[in-house]
């Protein structure tokens, strides 16, 4: 058995936490000097000494750290001062306590289903801070229920949001106070437990300086009526993150939190808490702003596929070697859990205001921009950007967007100003906490997906739970964009089962899927979670496969029309072209970056095929874009 703390709590949806200081707003998302040494000050009437790289378990002694909140340290002198046995011990030596947590337990993945999110709304009135929250609570409620922890008079939020021209129509208030605006780190943590699919919370430990914050956990529970499981070790939330299939990730500042105790304990322990069979700790960025958070540069996509920054080349800064060494030794080599490795989606870093790109540590870490740091919320995912109409670099951002559409697609992308946030340290996923949803409907699928082989039919086996079990399963499938056909899927030993017969399929059939599921007691749900919009999708052999363009003109009449093949490709990249008018064409490749690697006139009317050689392209996405001046066509190509 392993509890100590368990509390009794309450259920709720999207959350806003509110509180009654200005000076509380800018608080940054790291702890800062003056908090530890007041903190200090007030619990032991003397500061600590500097950082140590020694850990010891049977000895405060020679320990000089001042990541650890309190327990004992040492001065300059290493002289030693203060209680030698830790918060969580209670004798000097142990390791922490492990918490007594439920038995079959599972903690979702972001991306999967939620029933609000946690956002504690800024005591500031100014219109920086109006504007950013009003359009991240309008965007959450089109999807989940906000909750907003406010200490002071409602009105006030209502009418910022009025102030605006939105309403606040899909909401919570709870009224408690906060110390800072970062709920990714204190925010509490849900997971599901027992037959019943019960949700409850882990309270992670945050800063020590920041009492008001560490009560939020516990404020929510009680409202929904549901357990709380207090850690017995310090950790932030926006430095986790899991698959939902028991594999966590979380970088090596969750070892500074805890200096006393060893990287082996603090592994076990988190295994024991969150019940993970595996756990990686990739280093710590040098240049994030101040916390080491793996969100700030990394995010799980799916629970097959991690989304990692990418700094170009110019850039100086020891984190891009940092992140590529992460990938290499920690990403890269992970397993999923249909046993495939991870895939790697690699994103692009936002320029400066001024257009320029961040190359010094010294410049990204006074302003850690990166557009990693999003939100899911069901069908939506709140995108930061760093541009307006009248500021930033806009055409990068949108560059950046319609990348985003294509690594998640189905998705709402919205895109969210985040420029006030990232000078300290954070930006949306870090004011942020999705509360997991009631009732969940939990699929484990291998996805059928790319070349497949020539065959008779294609398998397809998903496990399919539910509280009340699941009344009815499919697959909904469709060719090349046509009707979709559906098939009923067959308890089989554990397993959802059944098959999608070849008609006679040939090398220009793509066929696209997704799964549909009933419960019991009512409840729907797709796989993935945006179908019909977001599916997987195989096809047979690398032919002529037509994905969709992206269309940005507003010309009904569409007299562009293109498509790309094979895709993805590590030779030649063919563009069908249909045009029905008389212009030259414009004709262009650029990467994730924005940067043109090719260009060419195309002048013809009717159909036309243009081959571009590719070999020499590094790996990735390359968007192309055909333009008559008046209307264009943007379609992108896989480099292998």
């Amino acid at each position: 058995m392993r509890a100590l703390y368990k509390f009794v709590c309450f259920f709720l949806p999207a959350l806003i936490l509110f509180t009654t200081s200005n000076a509380e707003d800018i608080l940054p998302k790291y702890q800062t000097q003056a908090e530890i040494e007041a903190y200090q000050m007030q619990k032991y009437g003397q500061l600590r000494g500097q950082l140590s790289s020694d850990r010891m378990t049977d000895s405060c002694d020679g320990i000089c750290g001042e990541q650890a909140p309190s327990g004992c340290w040492c001065d300059n002198d290493c002289v030693q001062h203060g209680d030698c046995c830790f918060d969580f011990l209670d004798v000097c030596g142990n390791q922490p306590d492990v918490l007594e947590m439920p038995e079959d337990m599972w903690v979702p993945g972001e991306f999967e289903e939620v029933q609000s999110v946690l956002l504690r709304w800024p005591t500031s009135s100014s219109g920086a801070y109006r504007r950013l929250y009003t359009a991240l609570a309008d965007a959450i409620q089109q999807e989940a229920e906000v909750w907003i922890v406010y200490s002071g008079d409602t009105t006030n939020v209502h009418n910022m949001m009025d102030m605006e021209g939105k309403t606040l129509y899909n909401h919570k208030f709870l009224n408690v106070p906060s110390n800072s605006i970062w709920a990714r780190d204190y925010g509490p943590f849900g997971f599901y437990h027992g037959e019943e699919d019960e949700l409850a919370f882990i309270d992670m430990q945050y800063y020590p300086s920041r009492p008001l914050d560490n009560d939020i956990p516990q404020a929510v529970a009680d409202m929904m009526g549901i357990d709380n499981y207090v850690m017995n070790l310090y950790q932030e939330g926006g430095n986790l993150m899991v698959d939902g299939f028991g594999f966590g990730y979380y970088s090596t500042g969750a070892y500074d939190r805890n200096p006393i105790w060893t990287e082996e304990i603090v592994d076990d322990y988190k295994k024991s808490t969150f019940d993970f069979h595996s756990v990686a700790a990739p280093l710590r960025l040098s240049c994030d702003g101040g916390t080491g958070h793996i969100d700030m540069y990394a995010k799980l996509i799916d629970e097959r596929s991690i989304l990692v920054t990418e700094y170009p080349e110019e850039v100086t800064a020891q984190d891009r070697d940092i992140i590529n060494d992460n990938i290499d030794n920690h990403f890269a080599p992970a397993i999923s859990t249909y046993g495939t490795p991870m895939e790697i989606v690699r994103s692009p870093v936002p320029n400066r205001d001024n257009g320029d790109l961040a190359t010094s540590c010294g410049q990204i870490n006074s302003d850690a921009r990166g557009y990693v740091n999003g939100l899911f919320v069901n069908r939506s995912f709140i995108m930061p950007i760093y541009s307006n109409n009248n500021s930033g670099d806009a055409e990068q951002d949108s560059i950046a967007i319609e990348y985003y559409r294509e690594i998640m697609p189905g998705y709402n992308i919205v895109p969210i100003d985040a420029r006030l946030l990232t000078p300290m340290g954070g930006a949306i996923h870090c004011i942020t906490m999705q509360i997991p949803a009631d009732n969940p409907i939990r699929f484990w699928h291998p996805p059928v997906e790319g070349l497949q082989a020539a065959q008779s039919e294609y398998n397809f086996k998903s496990r399919i739970t539910n509280r009340s079990g699941i009344e009815d399963a499919e697959l909904r499938w469709r060719v090349n964009g046509q009707a979709w056909k559906s098939v009923s899927l067959t308890d089989s030993m554990g397993y959802y089962v059944g098959s999608i017969l070849n008609p006679g399929f040939t090398v220009m059939d793509t066929i696209e899927y997704y799964l549909h599921a009933k419960s019991n007691n009512g409840k729907e749900m797709t796989k993935p979670i945006v179908a019909p919009e977001g599916h997987y999708r195989f096809w047979f052999e690398t032919g002529k496969i037509f994905l969709p363009a992206i269309e940005y003109s507003l010309d009904e009449d569409k007299p562009l029309e293109i498509s790309v093949y094979p895709n993805p490709t590590s030779t030649n990249i063919n563009i069908y072209m249909k045009y029905n008018g008389f212009k030259p064409l414009e004709l262009s490749v650029t990467n994730v970056l924005g940067e043109t690697v090719y260009q060419s006139g195309v002048s013809f009317s009717g159909e036309n095929v243009k081959t571009i050689p590719v070999e020499d392209y590094s790996p990735g996405v390359y968007f192309i874009k055909v333009s008559d001046g008046d209307s264009h066509r943007i379609s992108r190509f896989i480099k292998q």
